[in-house]
């Protein structure tokens, strides 16, 4: 179970499957504190974990829920990671 205070500043989170990441993402969304980053791991396309979602689902889903990723890493052989921010409000905004 996640849990994020207004003192967290990195979280890193596994995720496995479409559903997972649709909803996690929204948790994660509406929690983030100001500041704060998350990593979304996820498994890779080469990688031995069949899923039904991709980096680039990954990436759309984040920029829905109003977070934009700025950081990719590969973490070995099967896993890959985005690390999202807050989006920065601008002045047209």
């Amino acid at each position: 179970e996640a849990k994020m205070t207004r003192q967290t500043k990195l979280a890193i989170w596994f995720v496995r499957s479409r559903r997972e990441l649709e909803s996690g993402m929204e948790f994660i969304s509406a929690r983030l504190p100001e500041g704060a980053s998350v990593w979304v791991v996820h498994p890779k396309q080469a990688g031995r974990h069949r899923v039904d979602f991709n980096q680039n689902d990954v990436r759309a889903i984040g920029l829905a829920e109003g977070l934009v990723d700025y950081k990719v890493c590969s973490v070995d052989a099967d896993w890959s990671g985005l690390k999202f921010a807050r989006k920065k409000r601008g002045l047209s905004d």
